[in-house]
Formats: C-alpha cells, structure tokens, sequence
C-alpha cells in the first residue's frame, strides 16, 4: 500500500502556537507548501523517484458552427416538393423568400406561398390555390404549348346501350374502357371517360363543366372507317344539338409567350389539326368552341382555315 505521504491542513483542527504560526505563513512558505503537496500527490501516484513523462493531450478545437443554411422559405413555410418536370420540381424560389419569379406565363410568372398557410399560393392573377393546383396549371401549360392539350380517344371500346339516350350520364355510370351509345348530337356519338380530366386544374375542369353541363366524360363520334374524333360535350338541351368544345382560361397567356418564344406555330398546328378532325367527324353537324378568353377567341379564329363550319363563341368563365 501507498502511503500518501502528504495531508491538506485545516485550520480548524490547530489550536494555539500552531494555529497563529499557520495565519503567519509568508508567502513564500504558503509557495512552498504548495509545492511539496503537489509532489507529494505525484509520488503517490506514480511512486517514489519515479520520473513520469507527462503528456498533456491539446485541447479539442471548438466545433465550427455549421454553414448558415439558407432556407428557400421563412420559418414555418417549407418548400413545396414536386416531381421531376412539374413547377416545383423545376423551379426555386428567390433567396430567402417563398415568391417564385419566373418567365412563365401568365399565372406562373409569379408564385407566392402564403403565410400563415403554407400549403397555399397566390399566383399572379390574384386567386389563391393549392401546391399540387400549381404543378397541375404548370402541366397543363407544357401541353397546350407543345399542341398535345387534347389527346385522342381510344382506339377500342366495349359498347353498351344502357342508359336513356338524350340525358347526360355521370361519370360514374361508365367504366373506362366503355362506351353508352347515344346519337343525341350525331347518329356514331356515344359518351366515354375522358382520360386527361383529371389532370387539368379545376379552373379548366370548371369550365369544361360549365360549357359541357357533364364532368370527366367526352362526347366521342365513332364514324366507320375512320379514327374516332371527341368532343367535350353535347348539347343535349338545346334543339340545334351541337357538338361542344371549351376553351378555358390560360390561353391568353400562353399565346402571348408563344410569339415571344416562339412556340406559337404548335399551338396554331394543334388548333387547325383539331377542327380539321372534327370538322370531318360531324359530317355537317354544327360544333361550337366555346372560349373563355377574348384574345383567345381571336387567335382560334385566325388559326382554323375550316372556321365556316365552327361557330367560336366568346364565353367568360363563371
């Protein structure tokens, strides 16, 4: 065993000569006293006359504070995460900040994130919607530019003739896949699902509501022989039973960028291509383009050769 070899004095255990001679230390002795404690704690430890290299290991260094992160959004408004392509897939919004600023049309050119709503956005025009409503109007955008806004019906069908002919089904009444026969608009006119309905943002689907009086359906004309040709809708209500098709907001916009950048001549070729094709589908049936827009209104007019056989009405959105 070890002794120790040292002992830490309290005052409180002296009396007396020894009590008054330890408030008399010099300081030197105070010094040395300190001293002989502090060898005699190393010679406990590590033995008499024993020299111990002593190695003092540095300090860590303090911890670097991390990089400022620069978050796209104030506290409380995370950033909307979106697919690869969609608006928020392809686009950031300017540094510290939840506005999106972008040369886009018209109402993507600005996106602002709301707040205390952070799931909500108000774009350029005003109205107030949700994240996945912007990818939806920015999809929606890419197609009318590339001339692909309106894809074709499919090539087979199953035909069935269930319903009343003259009343407009409901979606759910038709599974996808099916047709319900109904010669109201045209003798070869049956309704099936339209399969890009649910894809448009609900400014486009309440349009094509308000102007088809039918939601998610196409009014699709089978002649034989030919390729099927839709159309959103038909007027069963009114006794010229025309052959509808709607034009929603977002046109104007679009036409606008489009001789800017260009890409107009697509929107121009789809335009033509599709009254061309339903124009050949009536047979002489009368078809209306209802269009939301007045600029819009104008630019189909100019951009169908067969536009005698179409009528192309001027209709706002409600």
């Amino acid at each position: 065993m070890i002794s120790m070899g040292y002992r830490q004095v309290d005052p409180a255990e002296l009396e007396g000569d020894e009590l008054r001679r330890w408030y008399l230390r010099t300081p030197e002795e105070i010094d040395s006293e300190r001293l002989q404690n502090e060898q005699a704690r190393r010679d406990a430890f590590f033995g008499v006359g024993r020299v111990e290299e002593v190695r003092y290991l540095r300090p860590p260094a303090p911890a670097r504070p991390a990089p400022e992160t620069r978050t796209a959004n104030p506290p409380g408004a995370p950033r909307e995460v979106g697919a690869r392509g969609s608006f928020f897939g392809s686009y950031a919004p300017l540094p510290q900040s939840s506005i999106y600023i972008q040369s886009l049309p018209a109402p993507l050119d600005r996106v602002e994130q709301t707040l205390p709503m952070p799931s909500m956005y108000q774009l350029s025009d005003g109205t107030m919607v949700s994240g996945p409503e912007v990818d939806r109007i920015h999809a929606e955008q890419k197609r009318r530019m590339a001339g692909t806004d309106s894809p074709e019906p499919r090539g087979r069908v199953r035909t069935f003739n269930r319903l009343k002919d003259g009343q407009i089904p409901l979606a759910v009444q038709i599974e996808k896949g099916e047709r319900e026969l109904d010669p109201t608009c045209h003798p070869n006119g049956g309704w099936e699902h339209d399969p890009g309905f649910d894809k448009r943002p609900e400014r486009s689907r309440r349009y094509e509501t308000q102007i088809t009086r039918n939601a998610g359906l196409d009014y699709v004309v089978r002649n034989l022989g030919e390729a099927p040709v839709k159309f959103d809708g038909c007027a069963v209500w009114d006794p010229r039973r025309e052959l509808l098709e709607a034009k929603g907001p977002g046109y104007e916009s679009l036409i606008q960028e489009g001789k800017k950048y260009r890409f107009v001549d697509r929107m121009i070729d789809a335009a033509e291509s599709q009254g061309d094709r339903q124009v050949g589908a009536a047979k002489g049936r009368p078809i209306d383009w209802h269009i939301a827009e007045p600029r819009a209104l104008k630019f189909f007019e100019d951009s169908i050769p067969s536009r005698e056989r179409i009528g192309f009405i001027h209709t706002p959105a409600r």
